[in-house]
């Protein structure tokens, strides 16, 4: 919490004002946001993406809204997504070194976005052809990203040694598998501070209005619960 508001994490999508037809021309930045509710972190994310983020090109509209659990601090996790991996394509899951980004500005850096990746492994899954999995985002406040990157490994085992769970009856564990990206932070961590940019696979004439807002992660969560939105 921060003077009474929740943090949450928000993805802004931007497309290149100079080809809307070209591939490789939309940008996600992710950004932190500190609000009451997640209405007004909504709000909030959108100024920030029309206004202060705008050099980044064309503001679509917020592609994710998630709630952070606790202040934003050294260690707090930031997000969390889940996908579906099948066994044809592991190697592109689990087979490429992490995204390990080493900047001009690196040895002046003391805060860093590092992610991990967790694969779900079930009992009697033999037949299985595929496999659940996470990948989990940290802040970490480190000296340099050497240290930043064993510190992620720490929690990556950690995160594994803890992983035994029930999936739909069946006993499970999570299984790390590796550094999926670690690199400097944008800013300092603060209220409408951007963390960093990612080129994205889809053309830009693929994103031309923001999803609705039911399809954001903090709406669908408050659904399935049936939390008041």
């Amino acid at each position: 919490m921060n003077n009474g508001c929740t943090w949450f994490f928000a993805s802004l999508i931007f497309r290149s004002a100079k080809d809307l037809l070209s591939q490789g021309l939309v940008q996600r930045c992710n950004i932190l946001v500190s609000s009451e509710t997640p209405d007004g972190a909504l709000v909030k994310a959108r100024v920030i993406g029309s206004d202060r983020l705008s050099t980044c090109g064309i503001f679509v509209g917020v592609d994710e809204l998630l709630a952070i659990d606790g202040d934003i601090c050294d260690g707090i996790e930031i997000r969390w997504r889940e996908s579906v991996f099948m066994e044809s394509s592991s190697a592109g899951f689990f087979g490429q070194d992490a995204q390990r980004h080493l900047l001009a500005q690196e040895a002046k850096a003391s805060w860093y976005v590092g992610e991990i990746r967790l694969l779900e492994e079930l009992d009697n899954a033999k037949n299985s052809d595929g496999g659940l999995v996470w990948d989990n985002t940290y802040l970490l406040k480190e000296p340099n990203i050497d240290a930043a990157e064993k510190r992620l490994k720490t929690i990556g085992m950690q995160e594994e040694a803890a992983g035994e769970h029930q999936s739909d009856g069946i006993n499970a564990r999570w299984r790390f598998k590796g550094i999926r990206r670690l690199l400097p932070l944008a800013e300092t961590p603060a209220d409408g501070s951007l963390l960093w940019c990612e080129d994205m696979d889809r053309s830009s004439a693929e994103i031309i209005t923001e999803p609705p807002r039911n399809e954001l992660g903090m709406f669908r969560w408050l659904a399935q619960n049936n939390r008041e939105q």
